[in-house]
């Protein structure tokens, strides 16, 4: 039994030291080849649908941090959490419809039906005093 356990071993150490070497004569893809161009747009699909399903919610603070940018106090924080709590609830059925319907090509070409979720992208602060 041992030496079956060592075999497989060896062999999975072999394989693990080779397989890299396939992927390093593969290009690097350019930010426009990644995306919507990618080679499995159905799971592309259906990670975005799951990812709009369990961070609907975001749309709360994010749709507050906005109305604050552009109005005024009062206005972002008693208007700003129903007008993002429609927004999840949009967001979030929209990741449903995703997330059900991912092996249907349906927009054309697997293409997202909301922009993506701009709460993880990083803001660029201008501090100045």
């Amino acid at each position: 039994m041992t030496g079956v356990w060592r075999l497989s071993l060896a062999v999975g150490i072999l394989i693990g030291l080779t397989g890299g070497a396939g992927w390093a004569e593969e290009p690097p893809r350019t930010p426009t080849e990644v995306g919507q161009t990618d080679r499995c747009p159905a799971v592309a699909k259906l990670g975005r649908g799951l990812s709009n399903v369990l961070c609907g919610w975001l749309e709360i603070p994010s749709t507050m941090e906005q109305q604050y940018r552009t109005s005024d106090t009062a206005t972002s924080m008693l208007a700003s959490p129903f007008i993002g709590l429609l927004k999840g609830i949009g967001r979030t059925a929209v990741g449903v419809y995703e997330t059900v319907t991912f092996v249907v090509p349906i927009p054309a070409n697997y293409e997202p039906i909301l922009p993506p979720l701009e709460y993880f992208t990083p803001v660029k602060h201008d501090y100045r005093y």
